[in-house]
Protein backbone atom coordinates (compact mmCIF):
# COMPACT_ATOMS: atom_id res chain seq x y z
CA UNK A 1 0.00 0.00 0.00
CA UNK A 2 2.95 2.37 0.34
CA UNK A 3 3.42 2.35 -3.32
CA UNK A 4 -0.35 3.35 -3.81
CA UNK A 5 0.05 6.02 -1.14
CA UNK A 6 3.10 6.94 -2.96
CA UNK A 7 1.56 6.79 -6.49
CA UNK A 8 -1.27 8.93 -5.22
CA UNK A 9 1.28 11.76 -4.47
CA UNK A 10 3.40 11.71 -7.41
CA UNK A 11 6.09 10.96 -5.65
CA UNK A 12 7.03 6.53 -6.68
CA UNK A 13 9.96 5.98 -8.33
CA UNK A 14 10.39 2.87 -10.50
CA UNK A 15 13.66 1.10 -11.35
CA UNK A 16 15.74 2.31 -14.51
CA UNK A 17 12.99 4.68 -14.89
CA UNK A 18 13.70 8.89 -14.57
CA UNK A 19 10.80 10.63 -12.44
CA UNK A 20 8.64 12.21 -14.46
CA UNK A 21 7.70 16.17 -13.50
CA UNK A 22 4.12 16.53 -12.25
CA UNK A 23 1.89 17.22 -15.42
CA UNK A 24 -1.98 17.22 -13.50
CA UNK A 25 -3.40 20.61 -14.87
CA UNK A 26 -5.05 22.66 -11.85
CA UNK A 27 -7.95 24.22 -12.09
CA UNK A 28 -8.03 27.83 -13.36
CA UNK A 29 -9.15 30.55 -11.54
CA UNK A 30 -13.05 31.21 -11.74
CA UNK A 31 -15.63 33.67 -9.64
CA UNK A 32 -18.43 30.86 -10.04
CA UNK A 33 -18.30 28.85 -6.72
CA UNK A 34 -19.47 25.65 -5.84
CA UNK A 35 -22.81 25.53 -4.57
CA UNK A 36 -23.72 24.77 -1.16
CA UNK A 37 -24.23 20.85 -0.16
CA UNK A 38 -26.62 19.35 2.27
CA UNK A 39 -23.44 18.07 4.63
CA UNK A 40 -23.58 20.70 6.82
CA UNK A 41 -27.60 20.94 7.73
CA UNK A 42 -26.71 16.82 8.37
CA UNK A 43 -23.94 17.19 10.64
CA UNK A 44 -26.59 20.11 12.40
CA UNK A 45 -29.52 17.18 12.26
CA UNK A 46 -27.13 14.63 14.34
CA UNK A 47 -28.12 17.06 17.50
CA UNK A 48 -31.59 16.16 17.37
CA UNK A 49 -31.21 13.16 19.45
CA UNK A 50 -28.33 14.38 21.94
CA UNK A 51 -30.06 17.41 22.48
CA UNK A 52 -33.30 15.46 23.70
CA UNK A 53 -30.88 13.60 25.83
CA UNK A 54 -29.37 15.65 27.58
CA UNK A 55 -32.13 17.61 28.20
CA UNK A 56 -33.93 14.58 30.51
CA UNK A 57 -30.54 14.14 31.61
CA UNK A 58 -30.22 17.65 33.04
CA UNK A 59 -34.26 17.66 33.99
CA UNK A 60 -34.06 14.55 35.99
CA UNK A 61 -31.03 15.98 37.94
CA UNK A 62 -32.33 19.13 38.60
CA UNK A 63 -35.95 17.01 39.35
CA UNK A 64 -33.59 15.32 41.93
CA UNK A 65 -32.60 18.36 43.85
CA UNK A 66 -29.29 17.63 42.39
CA UNK A 67 -28.75 15.49 45.94
CA UNK A 68 -27.58 12.63 44.26
CA UNK A 69 -26.43 11.23 40.97
CA UNK A 70 -27.30 9.01 38.19
CA UNK A 71 -26.39 5.75 39.04
CA UNK A 72 -24.28 3.24 36.92
CA UNK A 73 -22.53 0.48 38.55
CA UNK A 74 -20.17 -0.34 35.09
CA UNK A 75 -19.10 3.22 35.04
CA UNK A 76 -16.84 5.33 37.68
CA UNK A 77 -18.08 8.29 36.35
CA UNK A 78 -21.65 8.29 38.19
CA UNK A 79 -21.78 12.07 39.31
CA UNK A 80 -24.35 14.00 37.78
CA UNK A 81 -22.04 16.86 37.76
CA UNK A 82 -19.69 15.22 36.32
CA UNK A 83 -21.49 14.03 33.78
CA UNK A 84 -22.74 16.40 32.77
CA UNK A 85 -19.95 18.47 32.82
CA UNK A 86 -17.75 16.09 30.70
CA UNK A 87 -21.27 15.93 28.18
CA UNK A 88 -21.53 20.14 27.61
CA UNK A 89 -17.55 20.09 26.91
CA UNK A 90 -17.63 17.24 24.37
CA UNK A 91 -20.96 18.50 22.76
CA UNK A 92 -19.61 21.38 22.52
CA UNK A 93 -16.53 20.44 20.79
CA UNK A 94 -18.03 17.62 18.49
CA UNK A 95 -20.20 20.41 17.26
CA UNK A 96 -17.14 23.59 16.74
CA UNK A 97 -15.11 20.57 15.21
CA UNK A 98 -17.99 18.81 13.06
CA UNK A 99 -19.08 21.98 11.77
CA UNK A 100 -15.34 23.13 10.97
CA UNK A 101 -14.31 19.95 9.39
CA UNK A 102 -17.22 19.79 6.67
CA UNK A 103 -15.91 23.47 6.15
CA UNK A 104 -12.74 22.22 5.57
CA UNK A 105 -13.66 19.06 3.25
CA UNK A 106 -15.96 21.41 1.31
CA UNK A 107 -13.06 24.39 0.25
CA UNK A 108 -12.01 24.16 -3.09
CA UNK A 109 -8.67 22.67 -3.66
CA UNK A 110 -5.20 24.90 -3.85
CA UNK A 111 -7.60 27.87 -2.15
CA UNK A 112 -9.05 28.39 -5.51
CA UNK A 113 -12.75 27.62 -7.19
CA UNK A 114 -13.05 25.20 -10.39
CA UNK A 115 -13.73 26.30 -13.38
CA UNK A 116 -17.37 26.30 -14.43
CA UNK A 117 -17.40 23.62 -16.75
CA UNK A 118 -15.76 21.60 -13.95
CA UNK A 119 -17.95 23.53 -11.31
CA UNK A 120 -20.82 22.22 -13.52
CA UNK A 121 -19.71 18.81 -14.19
CA UNK A 122 -19.07 18.38 -10.16
CA UNK A 123 -22.45 19.47 -9.29
CA UNK A 124 -23.98 17.32 -11.65
CA UNK A 125 -22.57 14.02 -10.92
CA UNK A 126 -23.24 14.88 -7.25
CA UNK A 127 -26.77 15.76 -7.64
CA UNK A 128 -27.05 11.60 -9.12
CA UNK A 129 -26.67 9.93 -5.64
CA UNK A 130 -25.41 6.20 -5.94
CA UNK A 131 -27.08 3.07 -4.65
CA UNK A 132 -25.26 3.02 -1.77
CA UNK A 133 -25.65 6.60 -0.74
CA UNK A 134 -28.87 6.22 -1.31
CA UNK A 135 -29.54 3.91 1.21
CA UNK A 136 -27.73 5.26 3.60
CA UNK A 137 -29.62 8.52 3.58
CA UNK A 138 -33.28 6.82 3.71
CA UNK A 139 -31.73 4.65 6.78
CA UNK A 140 -31.31 7.92 8.48
CA UNK A 141 -35.40 8.82 9.38
CA UNK A 142 -36.46 5.60 10.39
CA UNK A 143 -33.56 5.28 12.98
CA UNK A 144 -34.04 8.06 14.77
CA UNK A 145 -37.62 7.28 15.23
CA UNK A 146 -36.75 3.45 16.16
CA UNK A 147 -34.27 4.83 18.33
CA UNK A 148 -36.61 6.95 20.50
CA UNK A 149 -39.41 4.39 20.30
CA UNK A 150 -36.86 1.49 21.80
CA UNK A 151 -35.89 4.24 24.27
CA UNK A 152 -39.35 4.66 25.54
CA UNK A 153 -40.31 0.83 24.89
CA UNK A 154 -37.64 -0.55 27.58
CA UNK A 155 -37.82 2.14 29.75
CA UNK A 156 -41.69 2.13 30.21
CA UNK A 157 -41.31 -1.89 30.49
CA UNK A 158 -38.74 -1.55 33.15
CA UNK A 159 -40.59 1.25 34.83
CA UNK A 160 -43.74 -1.19 34.62
CA UNK A 161 -41.66 -4.06 35.87
CA UNK A 162 -39.37 -2.77 38.19
CA UNK A 163 -36.24 -4.02 37.19
CA UNK A 164 -34.33 -0.74 37.68
CA UNK A 165 -34.89 2.43 39.48
CA UNK A 166 -36.17 5.64 38.01
CA UNK A 167 -32.82 7.24 38.35
CA UNK A 168 -31.06 4.00 36.37
CA UNK A 169 -34.35 3.94 33.93
CA UNK A 170 -33.59 7.77 33.04
CA UNK A 171 -29.60 7.17 32.79
CA UNK A 172 -30.69 3.99 30.65
CA UNK A 173 -32.85 6.46 28.43
CA UNK A 174 -30.52 9.26 28.17
CA UNK A 175 -27.74 7.21 26.94
CA UNK A 176 -29.85 5.67 24.10
CA UNK A 177 -30.80 8.91 22.47
CA UNK A 178 -27.63 10.22 23.15
CA UNK A 179 -25.62 7.20 21.68
CA UNK A 180 -27.77 7.18 18.66
CA UNK A 181 -25.98 9.23 15.43
CA UNK A 182 -27.39 7.80 12.19
CA UNK A 183 -26.89 10.81 10.09
CA UNK A 184 -23.46 9.19 10.01
CA UNK A 185 -24.20 7.07 7.17
CA UNK A 186 -25.31 9.42 4.88
CA UNK A 187 -22.28 11.29 6.01
CA UNK A 188 -20.29 8.10 5.81
CA UNK A 189 -20.88 7.76 1.97
CA UNK A 190 -21.73 10.69 0.46
CA UNK A 191 -19.10 13.60 2.18
CA UNK A 192 -16.22 10.58 1.10
CA UNK A 193 -17.68 10.66 -2.79
CA UNK A 194 -17.65 14.47 -2.86
CA UNK A 195 -14.06 15.11 -1.31
CA UNK A 196 -12.99 12.62 -3.76
CA UNK A 197 -14.73 14.03 -7.17
CA UNK A 198 -12.91 17.60 -5.54
CA UNK A 199 -9.63 16.41 -5.25
CA UNK A 200 -9.93 14.67 -8.80
CA UNK A 201 -11.11 17.81 -9.97
CA UNK A 202 -8.17 19.48 -8.91
CA UNK A 203 -5.97 17.11 -11.07
CA UNK A 204 -7.71 18.07 -14.02
CA UNK A 205 -10.06 15.00 -13.52
CA UNK A 206 -13.78 15.47 -14.29
CA UNK A 207 -16.59 12.17 -12.78
CA UNK A 208 -19.55 12.87 -14.46
CA UNK A 209 -21.04 9.31 -13.58
CA UNK A 210 -20.74 8.51 -9.72
CA UNK A 211 -21.41 5.14 -10.10
CA UNK A 212 -18.70 4.54 -12.57
CA UNK A 213 -16.45 6.21 -10.35
CA UNK A 214 -17.05 3.96 -7.80
CA UNK A 215 -17.26 0.64 -9.80
CA UNK A 216 -13.62 1.71 -10.49
CA UNK A 217 -12.78 -0.05 -7.55
CA UNK A 218 -14.26 -3.39 -9.05
CA UNK A 219 -12.63 -3.24 -12.40
CA UNK A 220 -10.89 -6.04 -13.48
CA UNK A 221 -9.18 -4.96 -16.47
CA UNK A 222 -7.77 -1.31 -17.77
CA UNK A 223 -7.28 -1.36 -21.59
CA UNK A 224 -5.31 1.49 -23.15
CA UNK A 225 -5.36 2.61 -26.84
CA UNK A 226 -1.52 3.26 -27.50
CA UNK A 227 -1.17 6.04 -29.64
CA UNK A 228 -1.00 9.58 -28.07
CA UNK A 229 -2.13 7.53 -24.76
CA UNK A 230 0.73 5.23 -23.94
CA UNK A 231 2.92 7.22 -26.37
CA UNK A 232 4.03 10.39 -26.83
CA UNK A 233 1.88 12.62 -29.51
CA UNK A 234 4.95 13.36 -31.75
CA UNK A 235 6.69 10.55 -33.90
CA UNK A 236 9.91 11.33 -35.73
CA UNK A 237 10.95 10.35 -39.14
CA UNK A 238 12.76 7.52 -40.11
CA UNK A 239 12.86 6.32 -43.35
CA UNK A 240 11.34 6.60 -46.52
CA UNK A 241 11.65 3.12 -48.95
CA UNK A 242 10.38 2.64 -52.85
CA UNK A 243 8.00 -0.25 -52.63
CA UNK A 244 9.71 -3.36 -55.26
CA UNK A 245 8.07 -2.21 -58.73
CA UNK A 246 7.45 1.35 -57.77
CA UNK A 247 6.83 3.55 -60.82
CA UNK A 248 7.95 6.76 -58.51
CA UNK A 249 12.32 7.84 -59.14
CA UNK A 250 12.92 8.93 -55.87
CA UNK A 251 12.26 8.40 -51.98
CA UNK A 252 11.81 12.40 -52.22
CA UNK A 253 8.88 12.10 -54.54
CA UNK A 254 7.30 9.51 -52.43
CA UNK A 255 7.65 12.00 -49.79
CA UNK A 256 5.97 14.73 -51.42
CA UNK A 257 3.03 12.98 -52.33
CA UNK A 258 2.19 11.96 -48.99
CA UNK A 259 3.18 14.79 -47.61
CA UNK A 260 0.59 16.78 -50.07
CA UNK A 261 -2.44 14.35 -48.38
CA UNK A 262 -1.10 14.72 -44.90
CA UNK A 263 -1.00 18.40 -44.83
CA UNK A 264 -4.51 19.08 -43.96
CA UNK A 265 -4.08 15.95 -41.52
CA UNK A 266 -3.78 16.47 -37.42
CA UNK A 267 -2.40 13.60 -36.75
CA UNK A 268 1.41 13.01 -35.18
CA UNK A 269 2.05 10.66 -38.68
CA UNK A 270 0.78 13.75 -40.25
CA UNK A 271 2.88 16.33 -38.87
CA UNK A 272 6.15 14.01 -39.06
CA UNK A 273 5.94 13.30 -42.21
CA UNK A 274 4.73 17.38 -43.48
CA UNK A 275 8.05 17.91 -40.99
CA UNK A 276 10.12 16.17 -43.29
CA UNK A 277 9.16 17.60 -46.23
CA UNK A 278 9.87 20.66 -45.33
CA UNK A 279 12.84 19.98 -43.67
CA UNK A 280 14.57 18.59 -47.19
CA UNK A 281 13.02 21.43 -48.82
CA UNK A 282 10.31 19.45 -50.98
CA UNK A 283 7.86 20.96 -53.73
CA UNK A 284 4.87 19.24 -52.13
CA UNK A 285 1.74 19.68 -54.54
CA UNK A 286 -1.82 21.12 -53.16
CA UNK A 287 -4.36 17.85 -52.44
CA UNK A 288 -7.62 18.35 -53.06
CA UNK A 289 -10.99 16.27 -51.94
CA UNK A 290 -9.20 15.25 -48.57
CA UNK A 291 -11.03 12.94 -46.18
CA UNK A 292 -10.07 11.08 -43.15
CA UNK A 293 -10.69 7.38 -43.60
CA UNK A 294 -11.43 6.10 -40.26
CA UNK A 295 -8.64 3.61 -39.10
CA UNK A 296 -6.80 3.13 -42.25
CA UNK A 297 -5.45 6.69 -43.20
CA UNK A 298 -6.29 9.54 -44.70
CA UNK A 299 -7.09 10.24 -48.98
CA UNK A 300 -6.76 13.21 -51.30
CA UNK A 301 -6.60 13.69 -54.96
CA UNK A 302 -2.64 14.63 -55.88
CA UNK A 303 -1.79 15.23 -59.54
CA UNK A 304 -5.25 14.31 -60.51
CA UNK A 305 -4.32 10.95 -58.69
CA UNK A 306 -5.95 9.16 -55.48
CA UNK A 307 -3.50 8.70 -53.26
CA UNK A 308 -4.09 7.02 -49.89
CA UNK A 309 -1.49 7.08 -46.65
CA UNK A 310 -2.46 4.38 -44.07
CA UNK A 311 -1.18 1.86 -41.95
CA UNK A 312 -1.28 -2.20 -42.55
CA UNK A 313 -4.87 -2.07 -42.38
CA UNK A 314 -5.23 0.19 -45.74
CA UNK A 315 -3.82 -2.82 -47.40
CA UNK A 316 -5.12 -5.99 -46.04
CA UNK A 317 -8.54 -3.85 -46.30
CA UNK A 318 -8.35 -2.61 -50.27
CA UNK A 319 -6.57 -5.81 -51.13
CA UNK A 320 -3.52 -4.08 -51.99
CA UNK A 321 -0.27 -6.13 -53.10
CA UNK A 322 2.48 -6.07 -51.60
CA UNK A 323 6.14 -7.48 -52.19
CA UNK A 324 7.63 -10.20 -49.89
CA UNK A 325 10.75 -8.12 -49.30
CA UNK A 326 8.30 -5.15 -48.35
CA UNK A 327 6.33 -7.18 -46.17
CA UNK A 328 9.50 -8.52 -44.04
CA UNK A 329 10.94 -4.71 -44.24
CA UNK A 330 7.70 -3.21 -42.66
CA UNK A 331 7.89 -6.12 -40.12
CA UNK A 332 10.68 -5.37 -39.01
CA UNK A 333 10.12 -1.99 -38.41
CA UNK A 334 7.48 -2.81 -36.51
CA UNK A 335 9.70 -4.92 -34.10
CA UNK A 336 11.78 -2.28 -33.09
CA UNK A 337 8.67 -0.37 -32.03
CA UNK A 338 8.58 1.93 -35.69
CA UNK A 339 5.49 2.50 -37.20
CA UNK A 340 5.18 1.95 -41.12
CA UNK A 341 2.69 4.19 -43.05
CA UNK A 342 2.14 3.01 -46.91
CA UNK A 343 1.45 5.15 -49.72
CA UNK A 344 -1.00 4.08 -52.59
CA UNK A 345 -1.99 5.56 -55.28
CA UNK A 346 -4.75 4.30 -57.93
CA UNK A 347 -4.36 1.12 -56.12
CA UNK A 348 -0.31 0.73 -56.39
CA UNK A 349 1.90 0.52 -53.33
CA UNK A 350 4.31 3.48 -54.14
CA UNK A 351 6.55 2.93 -51.11
CA UNK A 352 6.54 2.85 -47.18
CA UNK A 353 7.63 5.69 -45.08
CA UNK A 354 8.98 4.69 -41.69
CA UNK A 355 7.91 6.80 -38.53
CA UNK A 356 9.20 6.33 -34.80
CA UNK A 357 7.06 6.63 -31.75
CA UNK A 358 8.04 6.90 -28.11
CA UNK A 359 6.88 5.98 -24.80
CA UNK A 360 5.29 8.82 -22.80
CA UNK A 361 7.45 9.33 -19.35
CA UNK A 362 4.71 8.27 -17.10
CA UNK A 363 3.57 5.56 -19.26
CA UNK A 364 5.47 2.46 -17.05
CA UNK A 365 4.10 4.57 -13.57
CA UNK A 366 0.61 4.31 -14.85
CA UNK A 367 0.96 0.33 -15.74
CA UNK A 368 2.86 -0.36 -12.61
CA UNK A 369 0.09 1.56 -10.44
CA UNK A 370 -2.29 -0.55 -11.82
CA UNK A 371 -0.86 -3.79 -11.58
CA UNK A 372 -0.18 -2.70 -8.13
CA UNK A 373 -3.77 -2.50 -7.70
CA UNK A 374 -3.84 -6.10 -9.08
CA UNK A 375 -5.98 -4.73 -12.62
CA UNK A 376 -4.59 -6.73 -15.67
CA UNK A 377 -3.53 -3.87 -18.47
CA UNK A 378 -4.02 -4.20 -22.02
CA UNK A 379 -3.64 -2.30 -25.42
CA UNK A 380 -6.26 -2.30 -27.92
CA UNK A 381 -4.99 -0.06 -30.85
CA UNK A 382 -5.09 0.12 -34.62
CA UNK A 383 -2.04 0.04 -35.01
CA UNK A 384 0.45 -2.83 -36.34
CA UNK A 385 0.35 -5.93 -34.27
CA UNK A 386 4.70 -5.71 -33.96
CA UNK A 387 4.74 -2.18 -33.08
CA UNK A 388 1.54 -2.63 -30.80
CA UNK A 389 3.75 -5.89 -29.13
CA UNK A 390 7.04 -3.81 -28.76
CA UNK A 391 5.64 -1.29 -26.55
CA UNK A 392 3.59 -3.71 -24.25
CA UNK A 393 6.81 -5.83 -24.03
CA UNK A 394 8.84 -2.83 -22.42
CA UNK A 395 5.66 -1.74 -20.07
CA UNK A 396 4.90 -5.43 -18.99
CA UNK A 397 1.88 -6.19 -20.58
CA UNK A 398 0.72 -9.47 -21.76
CA UNK A 399 -2.37 -8.36 -23.20
CA UNK A 400 -2.33 -6.84 -26.45
CA UNK A 401 -5.17 -6.54 -29.31
CA UNK A 402 -4.20 -5.28 -32.11
CA UNK A 403 -4.72 -3.80 -36.08
CA UNK A 404 -8.38 -3.28 -35.23
CA UNK A 405 -10.54 -1.03 -36.86
CA UNK A 406 -12.39 2.00 -34.85
CA UNK A 407 -15.74 0.44 -35.21
CA UNK A 408 -14.05 -2.67 -34.21
CA UNK A 409 -13.33 -1.54 -31.12
CA UNK A 410 -16.29 -2.58 -29.04
CA UNK A 411 -16.40 -5.37 -30.17
CA UNK A 412 -13.07 -6.35 -28.75
CA UNK A 413 -14.34 -4.73 -25.41
CA UNK A 414 -17.28 -7.03 -25.91
CA UNK A 415 -15.74 -10.06 -26.54
CA UNK A 416 -12.94 -9.40 -23.14
CA UNK A 417 -16.54 -8.99 -20.96
CA UNK A 418 -17.98 -12.12 -22.08
CA UNK A 419 -16.57 -13.84 -19.59
CA UNK A 420 -17.71 -11.59 -16.67
CA UNK A 421 -14.70 -9.28 -16.56
CA UNK A 422 -15.48 -5.84 -16.09
CA UNK A 423 -13.46 -3.42 -17.99
CA UNK A 424 -12.36 0.21 -18.13
CA UNK A 425 -11.04 1.41 -21.18
CA UNK A 426 -8.58 4.73 -21.57
CA UNK A 427 -8.64 6.33 -24.69
CA UNK A 428 -9.08 9.87 -26.96
CA UNK A 429 -13.05 10.12 -27.78
CA UNK A 430 -12.45 11.08 -30.96
CA UNK A 431 -10.98 7.83 -32.04
CA UNK A 432 -12.35 5.62 -29.70
CA UNK A 433 -15.89 6.29 -29.40
CA UNK A 434 -16.88 2.74 -29.98
CA UNK A 435 -14.07 0.88 -27.36
CA UNK A 436 -15.33 4.12 -24.88
CA UNK A 437 -19.16 3.01 -24.93
CA UNK A 438 -18.90 -0.51 -24.90
CA UNK A 439 -16.91 -0.73 -21.75
CA UNK A 440 -17.99 -0.36 -17.94
CA UNK A 441 -16.01 2.48 -17.61
CA UNK A 442 -15.59 5.04 -20.13
CA UNK A 443 -12.31 7.06 -19.56
CA UNK A 444 -11.64 9.68 -22.41
CA UNK A 445 -7.91 11.00 -21.84
CA UNK A 446 -6.52 14.74 -23.21
CA UNK A 447 -9.70 16.36 -23.66
CA UNK A 448 -9.34 19.79 -24.64
CA UNK A 449 -12.52 20.90 -24.39
CA UNK A 450 -15.13 19.46 -21.32
CA UNK A 451 -18.34 19.91 -22.92
CA UNK A 452 -17.01 17.84 -25.69
CA UNK A 453 -16.71 14.83 -23.28
CA UNK A 454 -20.26 14.80 -22.07
CA UNK A 455 -21.04 11.16 -23.51
CA UNK A 456 -18.10 9.91 -20.87
CA UNK A 457 -17.99 8.74 -18.05
CA UNK A 458 -14.49 10.39 -16.74
CA UNK A 459 -12.69 13.01 -18.35
CA UNK A 460 -8.88 13.62 -17.74
CA UNK A 461 -7.61 16.33 -19.25
CA UNK A 462 -3.92 15.96 -19.58
CA UNK A 463 -2.40 14.12 -21.80
CA UNK A 464 -0.43 12.31 -18.48
CA UNK A 465 -1.42 8.21 -18.24
CA UNK A 466 -0.13 8.08 -14.19
CA UNK A 467 -3.55 10.39 -13.89
CA UNK A 468 -5.20 7.56 -14.88
CA UNK A 469 -3.81 5.32 -12.31
CA UNK A 470 -4.16 7.98 -9.79
CA UNK A 471 -7.60 8.27 -10.60
CA UNK A 472 -7.47 3.88 -9.83
CA UNK A 473 -5.93 5.06 -6.29
CA UNK A 474 -7.93 7.29 -5.56
CA UNK A 475 -11.84 5.11 -6.47
CA UNK A 476 -9.56 2.54 -4.33
CA UNK A 477 -9.30 4.81 -1.40
CA UNK A 478 -13.08 6.09 -1.24
CA UNK A 479 -14.45 2.66 -1.38
CA UNK A 480 -11.92 1.47 1.23
CA UNK A 481 -12.65 4.66 3.56
CA UNK A 482 -16.41 4.71 3.18
CA UNK A 483 -16.80 0.87 3.80
CA UNK A 484 -14.72 2.13 7.24
CA UNK A 485 -16.99 4.81 8.18
CA UNK A 486 -19.98 2.53 7.55
CA UNK A 487 -18.41 -0.11 9.91
CA UNK A 488 -17.99 2.69 12.39
CA UNK A 489 -21.90 4.14 12.09
CA UNK A 490 -23.17 0.24 12.61
CA UNK A 491 -20.68 -0.34 15.28
CA UNK A 492 -22.14 2.86 17.16
CA UNK A 493 -25.63 2.81 16.09
CA UNK A 494 -26.29 -0.59 16.74
CA UNK A 495 -24.11 -1.98 18.90
CA UNK A 496 -23.54 0.80 21.83
CA UNK A 497 -27.44 1.08 21.03
CA UNK A 498 -28.03 -2.43 21.94
CA UNK A 499 -25.87 -2.14 24.82
CA UNK A 500 -27.27 0.77 26.46
CA UNK A 501 -30.59 -0.50 26.51
CA UNK A 502 -29.44 -2.19 29.84
CA UNK A 503 -29.57 -5.67 27.55
CA UNK A 504 -26.21 -6.57 29.48
CA UNK A 505 -26.59 -4.97 32.33
CA UNK A 506 -27.17 -8.29 34.68
CA UNK A 507 -23.40 -9.50 33.65
CA UNK A 508 -22.40 -5.35 34.53
CA UNK A 509 -22.10 -3.78 31.05
CA UNK A 510 -23.78 -0.94 30.65
CA UNK A 511 -23.42 2.71 29.07
CA UNK A 512 -23.39 5.97 30.75
CA UNK A 513 -24.49 8.99 29.12
CA UNK A 514 -21.10 10.55 29.51
CA UNK A 515 -19.99 7.88 27.40
CA UNK A 516 -22.85 7.61 25.19
CA UNK A 517 -21.92 11.31 23.98
CA UNK A 518 -18.10 10.20 23.66
CA UNK A 519 -18.79 7.27 21.34
CA UNK A 520 -21.81 9.66 19.61
CA UNK A 521 -19.28 12.34 19.09
CA UNK A 522 -16.12 10.32 18.48
CA UNK A 523 -18.10 7.97 15.48
CA UNK A 524 -19.23 11.60 13.56
CA UNK A 525 -15.73 12.78 13.86
CA UNK A 526 -13.80 9.98 12.70
CA UNK A 527 -16.21 10.12 9.52
CA UNK A 528 -16.07 13.61 8.59
CA UNK A 529 -12.46 12.96 8.72
CA UNK A 530 -11.54 10.31 7.16
CA UNK A 531 -12.85 12.36 3.98
CA UNK A 532 -10.48 15.01 5.19
CA UNK A 533 -7.72 12.62 4.70
CA UNK A 534 -8.40 12.07 1.19
CA UNK A 535 -7.26 15.47 0.27
CA UNK A 536 -4.05 15.03 1.02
Amino acid sequence: MDDIEQLLTGAIDLPQEQQAAPRGRRAAQSDVPLEHDPFISRVQNIWYLRIAGLMIFVGAGLIQNLSGAIKNSSRDMTSFWWQFGIMAVVLAFSGWYDNRLVAAVRLPFSGKPFEPLVADALEEAKLVKTRAQVLAERATGPIYFIALALALLITGLSLLLGTASISENIARFCAMLLVVNPATFSLAVGLISETALGRLAAWGITVRNREAFESLAKVDAVYFDKSGTLTADERTFVSALLAHGSSLDSTEHLIAIAAAVEAEASSSIGKAIVAEAHQRGLSVPQALDFRAIPGQGVTGLVENSTVIVGGPVLLTSRNIEINVTDLVRADAANQQGNTVVFVVREGELLGSIELADSLRKTAKKAVFGLQVLRKRVGILTGDATGVAKYFAEGLKITEVVAEVLPHQKAAAIEAIQADGTKVAMVGEQSDDGSALTAADVSIAIDVAELDEADTVDISIQDSDPALVAKLFVMADRSVKKARQNLIVSVAVNVVALIVATGLFSPIGITLAPAVAVLLSCGSSIFVINNARLLRR
